[in-house]
């Protein structure tokens, strides 16, 4: 049934086409392949196997749909296409942050004013760009969070990114010294997720993500099983009276 889930989600990444998507999913590949075999997996040979599963079904996906992957691919540095304009729009996310450098522009302002900060960013062709009615996102979460929120938004932002990740590695420290598989190995599936969402966050707007905000929670708990005390199981003594 694991394995199904993930020939799913691995499929649903490649066949929606995107680009930061890709990039998520290789890094939390990679991220897989140099976890221990023990914090994830009952053995080396079951690691093996799924990575060997992972491998498979991605390669068999990316077979299937190379023609438009390597289409979308290429858009990247396609100077017409310019990856949805994502190099215009962090520079005029820049553009944003020079304005207003400590505050921002405010939360969610980027995208109602992200018209006049291309019209006003140097280096932005408009004969190879189109500006959309509705305006558009910044498509990184990070120069987001910077233009919108200022140096100290995007601070705490990292900052909180960072903590999540210090509290998971705690909790499966303290996990694994009481020999607790379960929370060391839900602590480090949550760690490879944070990095895969960390890799995204390059190119999309993901701060306001529901996953960050799932991860936080889970996080926090797993924090506070890994810090509670044993359970004290009941064993039956002579006689029937537990102890």
């Amino acid at each position: 049934i694991a394995y199904l889930g993930v020939a799913v989600v691995v499929g649903s990444v490649l066949t929606s086409l995107s680009r930061g998507g890709l990039l998520a999913l290789f890094g939390v590949i990679a991220l897989l392949a140099f976890q221990p075999a023990r914090v994830m997996f009952r053995s080396r040979a079951q690691k093996r196997v799924a990575l060997i599963v992972v491998a498979l079904g991605a390669g068999v996906l990316l077979y299937a749909a190379f023609d438009d992957l390597a289409a979308r691919g290429e858009s990247l540095f396609n100077s017409r296409e310019g990856g949805s304009g994502r190099a215009n729009l962090w520079r005029a996310s820049f553009t944003a942050w020079e304005q207003h450098q400590v505050r921002g522009l405010g939360y969610g302002a980027f995208i109602n004013e992200s018209n006049d900060l291309l019209r006003a960013t140097p280096g932005v062709d408009f004969s190879e760009y189109r500006l959309r009615e509705s305006g558009q996102v910044a498509h990184s979460a990070y120069l987001g969070t910077l233009a919108e929120l200022g140096v100290v938004g995007l601070a705490l932002f990292l900052l909180l990114l960072v903590s999540l990740f210090v509290t998971l590695r705690r909790a499966s420290r303290e996990a694994l010294a009481r020999s607790d598989p379960l929370v060391v190995a839900g602590s480090h599936a949550l760690m490879v997720s944070l990095g895969g969402f960390a890799v995204a966050s390059l190119f999309l707007s993901t701060e306001v993500d529901r996953g960050l905000w799932v991860m936080l929670g889970a996080g926090l708990a797993m924090a506070r099983i890994a810090a509670s005390p044993p359970d004290t199981v009941a064993r039956p003594a002579v006689g029937g009276v537990y102890r």
